[in-house]
């Protein structure tokens, strides 16, 4: 009920402002979306099981609405609510209704843009960057169709993290050679209670300095601080510094471009825990500069670099990673007569929404080295150095994307050992406008990427781990606007690895022997109609299937057939 009467109250303030505002504008948007999945689950792992549930028939219809009002050109407001309801309660019982964003946006003099209330984020990865771990940059559509809904309930958006509290930014002209670009922002990310818990707040800012039209030299400034406002008879109290500097230096020619670019930096740790009696501090570096060279005339991009990232660098904000490791599936995520949580797949974290993090993590996750074990953190993975490379090449007339990359690194000291690990990682993909270079009115497109990644230490506490994911893809207009689609996702992962257990200062107190030999598949088809380019409906079926060659005890295989309708306006 109050959740309702919050709802009136805004919708009254907006049309009050509306009918009181000389020349006011009032638009609305939103997004409406019907799900349901019908779901059996299949295999060893159920074998013999009376209590756990392996047929289920799921979904809701939500309904997120959006009211803008735009008093004048400096001042906008926006609020969007959101109606759903889960399927199996009829007639209204048990829908929700909540504000699901609120936001303030204004400019200042024409000079200073601000934004209050919801706001997304992002700086550079080592700064604040909500790395993804899984590549997907070729990803087949109708796997990223499941993508994007995950991610639209999770307020992933590009690289930014979701954060509630105000942002800014303004440009400076100095002269007509030289502009400063500046952004700073404040949010809170922990609110306080009646536990003595404090607010925990992160905030940070940049100065980027850009000279001329055709800029040869840039460089900037970033500054991220995530810490708790606590007095100092508190018990406890966090602080987390980072400090970086970015440059680019480079010749930039109508046919081509040769550009020195990277960031390095340092951060600061402090952690005093006065109920374990426990003060915790220290510091560390990176080093990332890389070497670009640019053929404009055929699209292609070449790239080298270095990067050093310190055993001990802490940057939250950028070292949070999207996916819960140990959350349990949506489907199915109890098993064995309910008394065990069912193990992740590729196809839960890609698209199922409760997998997914809205908050940044002082700890490191733990990581799950089948799904991603070199970068597990992006690039600001702490004890990591060694040499990069890239090639990308967009082919004229768009009829085709590719992209390769590769990491050679090598732990910086060794965890657990003096031996240290020296890792691989290569990943790319390919994609081409079959129906543009075929000269066909109806769109052909195919897809595939891969990441291959291998861990090796010898000696004593000896590594020998890899994994490989392979993606392929096929979308074919038949009639006009409507698809036919289909891919599969292959997963395998074998070998052997320590996996650090981290306390809550982000030190080792134990190893995980971890071993496996495991092989996954997605295989995925349907059919897709475009209403316009932001409506549509689909439906697909999707086979799962879960092969774990050590504990057979495990294996399963999950059939969904998954129906979708949405509407954005």
């Amino acid at each position: 009920m109050r959740q309702k009467r919050i709802l009136i109250f805004l919708a009254m303030s907006c049309m009050m402002l509306f009918d009181r505002a000389y020349a006011q504008i009032l638009f609305f948007d939103g997004l409406g979306r019907a799900v349901v999945t019908n779901d059996k689950l299949n295999g060893e792992l159920i074998k013999d099981d009376t209590v756990s549930a392996n047929k289920t028939t799921s979904g809701y219809t939500l309904l997120d609405f959006g009211i803008n009002v735009k008093p004048s050109e400096n001042f906008k407001v926006r609020a969007e609510f959101r109606a759903r309801n889960n399927f199996g309660q009829f007639f209204g019982a048990g829908t929700s209704v909540n504000i699901r964003q609120f936001k303030i946006d204004g400019l200042i003099k024409d000079r200073v843009y601000y934004s209050l209330g919801d706001i997304d984020v992002e700086m550079t990865p080592y700064t604040v960057f909500n790395n993804d771990e899984l590549y997907h940059k070729f990803e087949s559509e109708v796997f990223a169709i499941r993508r994007r809904i995950a991610e639209y309930e999770n307020f992933n958006n590009g690289n930014m993290w979701r954060l509630q509290g105000l942002k800014s930014n303004t440009i400076l002209n100095i002269n007509s050679a030289l502009r400063l670009n500046m952004h700073g922002f404040f949010t809170r990310t922990r609110l306080s209670n009646n536990a003595g818990i404090p607010d925990r707040f992160l905030t940070g800012g940049s100065i980027n300095f850009v000279r001329g039209v055709n800029p040869f030299f840039q460089a900037g400034i970033n500054y991220v601080g995530f810490f708790d406002n606590a007095p100092a008879s508190d018990q406890v109290q966090y602080i987390n510094h980072v400090l970086t500097g970015n440059y680019s230096i480079g010749i930039f020619r109508e046919k081509f471009s040769v550009e020195l670019k990277g960031e390095s930096g340092f951060s600061s740790y402090d952690y005093n825990n006065r109920k374990k009696d426990t003060a915790v501090s220290y510091n560390d570096y990176f080093i990332d500069t890389r070497l670009i060279g640019s053929l404009k005339s055929i699209g292609l991009k070449i790239s080298a670099g270095y990067i050093n990232v310190g055993p001990q660098f802490s940057s939250p904000s950028a070292q949070t990673q999207r996916i819960y490791p140990f959350t349990a599936p949506d489907v199915f995520p109890l098993v064995m007569n309910s008394t065990v949580t069912r193990s992740q797949t590729l196809f839960d974290r890609f698209a199922m929404e409760r997998m997914y993090n809205q908050s940044i993590s002082p700890v490191l996750f733990q990581v799950l080295p089948q799904y991603s074990n070199v970068l597990p953190y992006g690039l600001a993975t702490p004890n990591r150095k060694g040499i990069t490379a890239g090639i990308y090449q967009a082919g004229s007339k768009k009829v085709y994307e590719l992209e390769a990359e590769a990491f050679f690194l090598s732990d910086i000291v060794g965890e657990g050992t003096k031996q240290l690990r020296n890792y691989m990682l290569i990943r790319g993909g390919l994609a081409l406008n079959i129906h543009t270079l075929a000269n066909i009115k109806r769109n052909i497109i195919l897809s595939g990427g891969i990441k291959n990644e291998n861990t090796k230490r010898d000696g004593f506490a000896d590594v020998n781990f890899s994994s490989m994911l392979i993606d392929a893809g096929l979308s074919i207009e038949t009639i006009k606007d409507l698809d036919i689609l289909a891919g599969i996702k292959l997963l395998n992962a074998k070998g052997n690895e320590y996996v650090m257990v981290r306390d809550e200062y982000n030190y080792a107190v134990s190893f995980i022997d971890y071993n496996a030999d495991i092989n996954q598949k997605v295989i995925s088809g349907g059919l897709r109609y475009r209403f316009t380019e932001k409506s549509f409906a689909t439906v697909n079926y999707n086979k799962v299937f879960m092969d774990d060659n050590l504990s057979p005890g495990n294996n399963f295989d999950m059939n969904q057939l998954f129906l979708n309708y949405t509407v954005r306006f």
